[in-house]
């Protein structure tokens, strides 16, 4: 499914121990950090406060 052209979109940079979090402007021009999401060995991953971030921004999409 492709991206909308306007609204917020999150960008998701998977890395081995953190996720890396950063939402764009409405219009998709600039992005800035969001956050980062911390994988742990053995532990699930951080879905609730992942989750909490989608709430939050409401975004019109995601990138991995």
């Amino acid at each position: 499914m492709p991206i909308p052209r306007e609204g917020r979109i999150i960008a998701i940079d998977w890395g081995e121990v953190r996720l890396g979090l950063a939402l764009s402007d409405e219009r998709q021009v600039i992005a800035s950090p969001l956050g980062a999401l911390v994988r742990r060995p053995g532990k699930r991953f951080p879905m609730p406060a992942f989750l909490s971030h989608l709430a939050a921004a409401q975004p019109a999409g995601i990138i991995v």
